[in-house]
């Protein structure tokens, strides 16, 4: 004998135990396993309808084996989860795919796996038993028990219905013997009762109804006899109604408190959420940001808001309506309402103004006298000021007020300040002779818009 044929003659004596060390096996739903022999049973699966078996394959020698080839022939079956070849077993290691059975009509089925050249014949029954179709789009479509039947997308608290057929492509009669559908939002089987009887080439119709009561993936089955075919659809929330957004005449002045709210069209048929945003621009362009423009309930500048089911009124932070200062620079504020798929905007204008006084003080100092004036320019633009002063008769005290350029001071001032218009003016005046003989003064401020009104304020005695 030639060395070649030698060579060929040892590989063979080498394998031949190895391929007996893989042992075939199906897995309960348990874990329990039972050994394949030459023939195996599977199934049964109506037409169209799947049945998985799950298969092991272990490696009991004491040596590795390479599972080299894993197939399997014949109409209706398949693998799945099969493992990618070669495939390296070591002693004790075991692997584990899924023969699918789908018989495409009724009959009897067989098939032949092979593993690394053993064979196992495996059989299988399809019984006679109606086919499920669904309507859709005009079309009968095949149910499968692998694929939802979708719904579709509605508003909860509607319904939609969808057709269905239990068809006998046999030859002989099938009967049905319970019909039912389970899950909340899913309603039926209407228009037909069981136990059925379908004749030969014939249908029986009938509906099942999608009425879902909250949002999100609503699941159902459709139960005939052992079979179960799963239905599915999605239910969103109604949209929200039209909101308008309630703001307070189209200007407002500076220094003062507005309100805001915001009402729907119509009462809401779901809650929801939102928000409710302002923003400043300043009149003049480089003109810092007023801080104190800012809703009050949280001293920020957006607030949350919340639709109430069944209700109209739209609650601000927590309450009806929203307080928002205007600050003390002109320029226009705009809300911004965001709820639902709904943006509303509105703009409220902040008109430049004279200079407002909220208090002038005074007081006598060593060497004369000094005026205390807290106020605010919502233009940034105080030039002029203006003191005429009174003696304790209120006759005039000079010819003329005192007048000051102060333009500049405040310009720098306020190109610091981070409190908008808002400013404390301290003016001291000496004086030569008595200052007691004072007994009032009287303040005027200028800026762009215009002359603070004078006010007389008297000296303490």
């Amino acid at each position: 004998m030639s060395p070649a044929r030698l060579l060929v003659v040892a590989l063979l004596i080498a394998c031949a135990p190895a391929i007996g060390q893989l042992q075939l096996y199906t897995v309960a739903t348990g874990g329990a396993e039972t050994a394949v022999g030459a023939v195996h049973e599977v199934g049964p699966a109506a037409a169209g309808d799947v049945a998985d078996t799950r298969f092991r394959i272990r490696n009991t020698g004491a040596t590795l084996v390479v599972l080299q080839r894993l197939l399997i022939a014949g109409v209706g079956f398949s693998l799945v989860g099969d493992p990618e070849l070669p495939f390296r077993m070591t002693a004790g290691v075991n692997v584990d795919f899924r023969v699918r059975f789908r018989p495409p009509s009724f009959g009897a089925y067989s098939a032949n796996l092979d593993v690394n050249g053993r064979s196992t014949i495996l059989r299988g029954a399809s019984p006679p038993a109606a086919a499920l179709l669904f309507e859709q789009d005009g079309r009968w479509l095949a149910a499968s028990v692998e694929t939802p039947i979708d719904f579709g997308r509605i508003e909860r608290g509607e319904k939609v219905s969808r057709r269905f057929q239990l068809s006998n492509p046999t030859s002989v009669v099938v009967s049905v013997s319970a019909l039912s559908v389970v899950g909340r939002s899913f309603q039926g089987p209407a228009g037909v009762a069981p136990p059925l009887v379908v004749e030969p080439r014939e249908s029986v119709t009938f509906e099942v109804g999608f009425a879902p009561q909250s949002a999100g993936i609503q699941q159902g089955t459709l139960l005939i006899d052992q079979r179960g075919f799963r239905l599915e659809g999605i239910a969103v929330d109604p949209p929200l109604p039209e909101p308008e957004l309630v703001t307070p005449v189209q200007a407002l002045a500076s220094a003062q408190q507005g309100k805001v709210s915001v009402r729907l069209a119509s009462p809401a048929r779901a809650s929801g959420t939102g928000t409710l945003a302002l923003e400043f621009q300043p009149a003049v362009a480089g003109t810092p940001d007023d801080s104190a423009i800012r809703f009050l309930a949280n001293g920020s500048r957006s607030l949350s808001l919340a639709v109430r089911e069944g209700e109209s009124e739209v609650l601000l932070a927590g309450q009806p309506e929203a307080v928002f200062q205007t600050g003390t620079t002109a320029g226009t504020i705009q809300f911004t309402l965001r709820v639902g798929t709904h943006t509303r905007q509105a703009s409220l204008t902040i008109p430049p103004a004279p200079i407002g006084v909220d208090s002038t003080r005074t007081g006598r100092i060593p060497t004369g006298v000094e005026v205390l004036v807290s106020g605010f320019d919502n233009t940034r633009t105080v030039s002029q000021l203006s003191f005429a002063f009174f003696d304790r008769q209120g006759r005039p005290l000079g010819t003329a007020p005192i007048r000051a350029d102060a333009a500049e001071d405040f310009r720098r001032f306020f190109q610091s300040s981070t409190l908008g218009g808002v400013f404390l003016l301290r003016a001291a005046f000496p004086v030569a002779g008595n200052a007691a003989l004072i007994g009032a003064v009287e303040v005027e401020l200028t800026n762009s818009a215009g002359s603070s009104a004078p006010r007389r304020v008297a000296f303490p005695d």
